[in-house]
């Protein structure tokens, strides 16, 4: 029942829809297509950055709220820049457990973040790129569809966490 991966896609460039069938390029589970997520890259000549956050009211839940960052910065202008965002949210639980007594009790925690190096080295650009996303879910996402549809008879909590990592070059 865990949110696989819920990817949070922040500070996108781009979004590619390859139509199908792409088998030759990305494998078999291609068959119907591709969609390629491509996130910003540094900047060579720019420094900056911003900050965001945001909350939420859940009606019989509890709050949500979510916060990050991106910063942008050259290292060397024209040859070699940094692009990096961390950020953390909770999304608020609404989910009853009737048999434990308890209000709330699927509340998602997120935490991740991205960085990028880039350098341009005699004409050819050089990337490294990494990012990370930790979901920790505080008892599963599921309701039993008695009373009001938002309550579950459940002997023990549930809990997930759903870790995503990646690194390309």
């Amino acid at each position: 029942s865990a949110p696989d991966p819920d990817l949070k896609l922040y500070d996108i460039g781009r979004v590619e829809v390859l139509e199908g069938p792409q088998g030759t390029l990305y494998g078999a589970g291609s068959l119907g297509g591709v969609v390629r997520v491509v996130p910003r890259a540094p900047d060579f000549w720019a420094s900056g950055g911003q900050v965001w956050g945001g909350g939420a009211l859940t009606g019989h839940g509890d709050p949500s709220w979510d916060v990050g960052g991106i910063v942008n910065v050259p290292i060397k202008e024209g040859e070699a820049a940094l692009r990096a965002l961390a950020f953390s949210g909770r999304d608020g639980g609404y989910i009853d457990d009737r048999e434990r007594g308890r209000k709330n009790v699927n509340g998602v925690r997120t935490t991740g973040g991205r960085a990028a190096l880039r350098w341009d080295v005699d004409g050819w650009t050089v990337d490294l790129n990494g990012v990370g996303q930790s979901i920790q879910g505080d008892d599963a996402q599921y309701s039993d569809g008695e009373g009001d549809g938002l309550t579950r008879s459940s002997a023990i909590a549930q809990p997930f966490q759903n870790d995503f990592w990646l690194r390309s070059e």
